[in-house]
């Protein structure tokens, strides 16, 4: 029983250790990579003066992979993952945009359709949370995916209505989130 104790605090305590890790990467405080420009004439205030200047470079893609590791045991790194997915393409387009599809892929190490994927595992995993705020995320996102056929999805009504209504109880009134579902038919 005792033993039994013990694994249970270490799991908790290293899945919020691999959550902050993955912050501290996507921040740029670890794994970052500096590089220094040569600028004759720099405008900027972090040359000081100088012709050169540096900047850290993150390595977003570690701090994903480590985000996307321990989703199903911090529900916090799903909301963030999420976060961090919806705002890298318009994912309301048709077809995604080229450009941001290679950026993507390049900071991210996904393709278009691991992206889909992985937009619906974190969005899934949200929308019976607890919390009241990733839930409306995790709901608003599935509601959108169903509502108009995102992320590769088939449009479907039903789901849509059942997630609209979930989100609609969860999301705060003053939020972006709850002004599109109220205003949103069907």
């Amino acid at each position: 029983m005792r033993l039994l104790f013990i694994l249970m605090i270490t799991l908790f305590l290293n899945a919020d250790d691999g959550y902050e890790k993955a912050l501290r990467y996507l921040n740029g405080e670890v794994g970052g990579k500096t590089v220094v420009k040569i600028a004759p004439r720099c405008p900027y205030e972090r040359c000081d003066g100088n012709t050169t200047y540096k900047y850290v470079v993150k390595d977003k893609k570690r701090g994903y992979e480590l985000l996307k590791s321990i989703y199903k045991d911090d529900e916090r790194a799903s909301f963030e993952a999420l976060n961090i997915l919806i705002k890298q393409i318009d994912y309301k387009s048709n077809k995604y945009d080229d450009y941001l599809l290679k950026k993507l892929e390049k900071d991210y190490g996904l393709s278009e359709k691991n992206y889909n994927t992985d937009v619906l595992l974190f969005a899934n995993t949200l929308s019976d949370s607890t919390n009241k705020e990733h839930s409306c995320k995790g709901n608003f996102i599935l509601f959108s995916a169903y509502k108009f056929g995102y992320f590769g999805l088939s449009k479907s009504s039903a789901v849509s209505n059942i997630k609209k209504e979930i989100a609609l109880k969860n999301c705060s009134s003053n939020s972006y989130d709850y002004f599109i579902l109220k205003n949103t038919k069907g």
